[in-house]
């Protein structure tokens, strides 16, 4: 994604945020694929990670990361991991996408 992104800079200059964004949600969706996220949905005020059945992260893993959390984060049985978002967030992309970076950030941790 980095290649790609410094080639349209190349060809177009500056991208706009709104180009930006689509090349950090693709980023995002190919880290989602490796860790075997089925689907990343934005609800009210939260963002709800559907995992699948055969995720390299162990539910465990993802348990103590929902402990460690000091927001109301949590994991359902049917392997979705809700994760709760400030209300002023919700509405900005920049920062639902740094949000799920996060989060998959602390899962990719835990990828063999």
């Amino acid at each position: 994604m980095a290649d790609f992104k410094e080639e349209l800079e190349d060809r177009y200059g500056l991208l706009p945020t709104e180009a930006q964004n689509l090349v950090d949600m693709m980023a995002l969706k190919v880290r989602l694929k490796k860790l075997m996220i089925n689907s990343l949905e934005q609800g009210r005020d939260m963002l709800i990670f559907s995992f699948h059945e055969s995720t390299p992260v162990p539910p465990q893993k993802i348990l103590g990361l929902v402990e460690k959390a000091e927001k109301n984060m949590r994991f359902t049985p049917g392997a979705k991991l809700m994760v709760p978002l400030a209300a002023e967030l919700s509405h900005s992309p920049q920062a639902i996408l740094h949000a799920a970076n996060e989060i998959v950030d602390a899962l990719d941790q835990y990828n063999p």
